[in-house]
């Protein structure tokens, strides 16, 4: 009985899983099919909203929409590696989807139709040689060899992406294509029935996995982070983005730093030397002078031949010795009309090791009063009214104090009470 009991157990779940199966590749395995005809057709042969159109049944509906029209339709089938519902109805910031131009032309088309859910069209469109349709297969890259007349079914194949392309640029480009082999057609065939579908949905994973490698560009003259650290490796300093430096009100571009130097001389300071192209230069003053703890007081920045500029910032930048300081947030120096700006920036001097070339424990700028704590103050205050009113409204309620005795004299409430 158990042996019985443990095989049908065993029967059921493999059951369960094929129905798992099974309805994963109806759910996902269907791909949408746009649809549009530059000349309208007197044949009405719809599906019902949201209903999976099986491959025969789009067949069908295909050859429908084809027989006994004169002249014979050129069908033209835009074939996608991949495409979903997602991909029709995505919309940047400024409201603009991935196809534009195809946009413009359903809209101007004789009639459109879009199918959401229909199991394998490319391969049903394919089907249609068996009907007497001859087939032709062309590149969206390669547009010669398009048909010279209708009656036939062309089967474009859309560019997968190149290296420095995203899913946007690519559904774009093809985009243009589309719109460019298209009205070549119509140039040739009066009546053209476009589709644009995909093999296979963008929720499924495709059976081949390709890796795609990127080299960074060897032409680029600036990095998109700030890394000082001089040769004696006596202090170091990162930002995520380059500094923004405003001399006398006007904005000066900074290339890459070109040297950086240290002098650490003196006892209890340290000057980092930054110099830029064009011609300007930075000073890091940092002192411990205070007992186990590190400051960064001022930044003197020279511009040219001009004299050197001490600029300050009201953030306190300090921490104890072989720690760093982070803030996340933009920090300003600034003297008069001159302001030296850094974004997410560490900064950590007098390594305990030297040579270090990483920082130590960071301590981070955060205000006391966080959003976090004005919330928390607010909601307290918030509540806090709200229970000493309820207390109030409680303790103003009166209850009698006199009551009827059935033996006694009748209680009467004179209108002055």
């Amino acid at each position: 009985l158990k042996k019985e009991s443990f095989s049908l157990k065993m029967a059921s779940a493999r059951v369960l899983a094929c129905v798992i199966f099974s309805l994963f590749n109806l759910v996902c395995g269907n791909v949408p099919v746009l649809l549009w005809e530059s000349s309208k057709s007197d044949r009405v042969n719809s599906f019902p909203a949201l209903h999976r159109i099986s491959s025969e049944d789009f067949q069908q509906y295909v050859l429908k929409k084809v027989h006994g029209e004169q002249p014979v339709p050129l069908i033209a089938v835009f074939s996608e590696e991949s495409l979903s519902m997602e991909d029709y109805s995505w919309k940047d910031s400024q409201g603009q989807g991935y196809f534009p131009q195809l946009k413009y032309i359903t809209e101007n088309a004789a009639n459109m139709e879009f199918l959401p859910s229909v199991q394998d069209p490319i391969d049903a469109t394919k089907q249609l040689s068996e009907f007497g349709y001859s087939l032709q297969y062309v590149d969206s890259d390669k547009s010669v060899g398009l048909p010279d007349g209708c009656g036939k079914v062309l089967i474009v194949k859309l560019q997968e992406a190149e290296a420095d392309e995203d899913r946007p640029e690519l559904l774009r480009r093809h985009d243009v294509k589309i719109a460019e082999i298209y009205s070549k057609l119509l140039s040739k065939c009066s009546h053209v029935i476009g589709f644009l579908s995909g093999q296979q949905s963008s929720w499924v994973e495709p059976e081949e996995v390709s890796r795609m490698k990127r080299n960074t560009d060897e032409n680029g003259t600036t990095t998109s982070y700030t890394l000082y650290q001089d040769q004696k490796g006596s202090s170091l300093f990162y930002s995520t983005s380059a500094p923004t430096l405003v001399y006398d009100g006007k904005e000066v571009p900074l290339g890459n730093s070109t040297v950086v130097t240290g002098d650490n001389s003196k006892a209890f300071d340290i000057k980092l030397n930054v110099k830029y192209n064009p011609d300007c230069r930075m000073v890091f003053n940092f002192d411990n002078k205070t007992s186990g703890y590190w400051y960064l007081r001022t930044i003197d920045v020279q511009f040219g031949s001009n004299p050197p500029i001490s600029l300050k910032t009201p953030l306190e930048i300090v921490a104890p010795l072989d720690m760093s300081f982070h803030s996340g947030s933009k920090v300003v120096f600034r003297n008069g009309s001159t302001t030296l700006t850094f974004s997410d920036f560490q900064v950590q001097p007098f390594f305990l090791s030297i040579g270090s070339r990483s920082f130590g424990d960071a301590v981070d700028s955060v205000e006391f009063f966080t959003p976090a704590i004005w919330s928390g103050i607010f909601v307290t205050f918030l509540l806090g009214i709200i229970f000493t009113w309820g207390m109030t409204m409680i303790m103003d309620i009166r209850t009698m104090d006199q009551f009827d005795d059935p033996k006694g004299k009748t209680i009467t409430v004179s209108a002055t009470d």
